[in-house]
C-alpha cells in the first residue's frame, strides 16, 4: 500500500496499532519522534522544540521512505501542526505545506473511546473529542483520505484489516 499513518489525539490506541501493524504487515515502522524527545529533555520543550520535532519526525519519514517500499507512521505533521496550534495559537506555515505536500495512502485516525493512559509525557485527558474534531477538520481541509477507528483494540485491528482489503 506504500504509506500508512495512524494519528489522532493522546492515548488513543496509534502506537499500539503502528506497531501491531507493522510486525502484521511488514512494513517499516516510523516511530512518534517526539516521545524520545521528550524523554531526553524531561518534558520539557518550547515553541522552537516543537518545530525541530516536526522537523526530524518528517526527516524519520522520508528516510524510511527512501529505504523502504512500505512504512506505517505512529503519528506524522500533522500531530505537530495541531500541538503547535493548541500550545502556542498558530502552526509553522513550512511545517503545514510539507505535511500538505506528504502522500500517505490512508490515515487511520484513532478515536478517544479507550480509556486515557497516563504518562509523564501526555497533557490533555480531557479534551480528546475537542482535538479529535481538529484532526478531522485538518485532514478534510486537505483532502486526505482518512477512516475512524474505534471500539476495543481488536475491534480496531478488524476495522483496519477489512478496510485495507476494501482498498
Amino acid at each position: 500500500m506504500g504509506k500508512i499513518v495512524f494519528t489522532g489525539p493522546e492515548s488513543t490506541g496509534k502506537t499500539t496499532l503502528s506497531e501491531w501493524f507493522s510486525v502484521y504487515a511488514g512494513y517499516r515502522l516510523v516511530p512518534e519522534y517526539a516521545r524520545q524527545y521528550l524523554v531526553d529533555t524531561s518534558g520539557h520543550y518550547d515553541q522552537n522544540d516543537v518545530r525541530t520535532i516536526g522537523l526530524l519526525q518528517d526527516w524519520e519519514e522520508r528516510m524510511a521512505e527512501r529505504d523502504a517500499q512500505n512504512i506505517v507512521c505512529d503519528t506524522d505533521l500533522l500531530t505537530i501542526l495541531i500541538w503547535q496550534e493548541e500550545k502556542y495559537g498558530k502552526y509553522d506555515a513550512d511545517l503545514y505545506q510539507w505535511w500538505i505536500a506528504s502522500k500517505a495512502d490512508m490515515y487511520f485516525l484513532c478515536t478517544a473511546d479507550i480509556p486515557w493512559e497516563a504518562d509523564a509525557l501526555r497533557e490533555n485527558p480531557l479534551d480528546r473529542d475537542r482535538l479529535l474534531l481538529k484532526y478531522i477538520s485538518f485532514l478534510e481541509e486537505a483532502s486526505k483520505m482518512y477512516i475512524l477507528i474505534s471500539g476495543s483494540l481488536e475491534q480496531r485491528q478488524t476495522s483496519i484489516l477489512e478496510k485495507l482489503n476494501q482498498m
